[in-house]
């Protein structure tokens, strides 16, 4: 298959009024705008926009389902990155607070994030650490179980700009690991900062070159995503489980060039 035209209608505007809505309304704006654009680019391989949503959009049934509503957050300690972006627009359309945590880190630091958060779930792969660690009360959901291509209505829980979106721990370098929660309008406020500042064009990838587990990597993954570019993923090579569509064999047959 041939790259991917690049002549989509983008808003490039990115408006003080979507600050006061949520990280899916958002989305929601750029997917109306930019559907069959390239979202996620996974090496050879890409989602558009409307891909994405839909995957994303059955994940979030599958949390909505697991994680009652209230302020328990969902850990997402999922390995691979392009999934972990999956999971994490899941997780806020599901209108939960979400907790991404690497999986990289030493079985104790996550043990300790996850019981400190007080999660109620864990969304997971095969990639990531699936133990539930010892002492924590969590279900877990692993979204490699879990067939993205289904369509199912997704959840459109009311979610306020002060509602919380993230939970993300520091380092713990200098002590324990601290919490730091943000609301829909703060996490919306750096994105929207990002995207007026770098001044990127529609083609424009974007590299997420840390995990979103870390503010920086959130930064990355939504300068692209809420401004309509391509992310890509640096250490993604596009797993199975995302679901491919018609014509994407893994072997560059739907193809996104980069420059």
């Amino acid at each position: 298959m041939a790259d991917p035209p690049t002549d989509f209608p983008l808003p490039t505007d990115f408006p003080l009024d979507d600050v006061e809505r949520s990280l899916p309304a958002r989305f929601e704006r750029i997917v109306r705008a930019r559907a069959s654009a390239p979202a996620l680019v996974f090496g050879p391989r890409w989602l558009s926009y409307e891909e994405v949503d839909r995957r994303s959009d059955r994940l979030a049934a599958a949390i909505a389902t697991l994680a009652p509503a209230g302020e328990a957050p969902v850990a997402v300690v999922v390995g691979d990155p392009g999934s972990a972006i999956l999971a994490i627009l899941a997780t806020w359309k599901a209108g939960r607070l979400c907790a991404p945590v690497n999986p990289e880190h030493p079985p104790a630091y996550l043990g300790a994030i996850v019981r400190d958060a007080g999660a109620g779930l864990i969304v997971t792969d095969r990639d990531g650490r699936t133990d539930v660690p010892p002492g924590a009360s969590a279900r877990e959901l692993r979204m490699d179980e879990v067939d993205l291509l289904e369509r199912v209505e997704a959840p459109r829980p009311v979610i306020l700009p002060s509602h919380l979106a993230c939970l993300q721990y520091t380092s713990g370098s200098t002590g324990e690991p601290k919490g730091v929660v943000r609301s829909h309008r703060s996490v919306l406020h750096r994105a929207r900062c990002s995207v007026l500042s770098l001044g990127i064009r529609p083609d424009d990838r974007v590299s997420a070159l840390h995990s979103p587990s870390f503010a920086a990597g959130l930064r990355d993954v939504l300068t692209a995503l809420l401004g309509g570019r391509r992310c890509c993923p640096s250490t993604s090579d596009g797993p199975d489980h995302v679901g491919w569509p018609p014509g994407s064999t893994g072997n560059g047959s739907r193809s996104c060039a980069r420059s």
